[in-house]
């Protein structure tokens, strides 16, 4: 695999595992099976807000997308879709803030919503990584030359590794996810029920 191509995934990868992580709460939470941990659930919201808003999808934009269409002319309405979700994202992930701070106002009453904005939210993130790892990825692939492929690697190579950061700061917040998410994906204490 080529090694921009492999950065791109991993941070598809290390977004869906956050994705899962905020599903298994939210599970939890709606079977009763364990109670609702704010900090845990900021914390992952933030991780959402700024891994890829700030770091993955400017440089899809920039550079991944840019390459493409212009290679492939015939790609622009798919790079137009996708380049339409990261223009929206600002405004899921607030919805999604909105719902979780509502939710730890009002407790109980305000599962529901923060419930459907998570489901909603990780439901648009996968189909979103979904077109671009099955449709996107593949395109680039056969269109792209050596020296797109280096520049679109010189690019993401400046965020660090995704599970880090630039500075190691998405690393704490990362291993702080895992460490308070319950088995099996993190190594947190069991759910506890009230």
């Amino acid at each position: 695999m080529n090694k921009a191509i492999e950065i791109i995934h991993d941070e598809h990868m290390a977004l869906a595992a956050v994705l899962n992580a905020m599903l298994h709460i939210v599970d939890g939470i709606e079977s009763r099976k364990s109670v609702p941990d704010f900090e845990l659930l900021s914390l992952i919201v933030k991780y959402i807000a700024e891994v890829p808003e700030n770091l993955h999808h400017p440089k899809e934009d920039q550079y991944l997308f840019t390459f493409l269409r212009r290679k492939w002319p015939a790609s622009t309405e798919v790079l137009a879709q996708l380049e339409k979700e990261h223009r929206g994202g600002g405004e899921r992930i607030s919805s999604l803030q909105s719902a979780l701070s509502e939710y730890q106002r009002l407790g109980d009453l305000g599962f529901q919503k923060f419930s459907a904005e998570a489901r909603t939210f990780a439901a648009q993130e996968w189909r979103h990584m979904s077109l671009e790892e099955k449709k996107v990825m593949p395109l680039a692939r056969e269109y792209l030359a050596k020296e797109d492929w280096n520049e679109i690697y010189e690019a993401f190579t400046r965020n660090g590794n995704p599970w880090q950061g630039t500075n190691q700061e998405y690393d704490r917040m990362f291993t702080r996810i895992v460490s308070l998410v319950p088995p099996p994906l993190g190594v947190g204490p069991e759910s506890d029920t009230e």
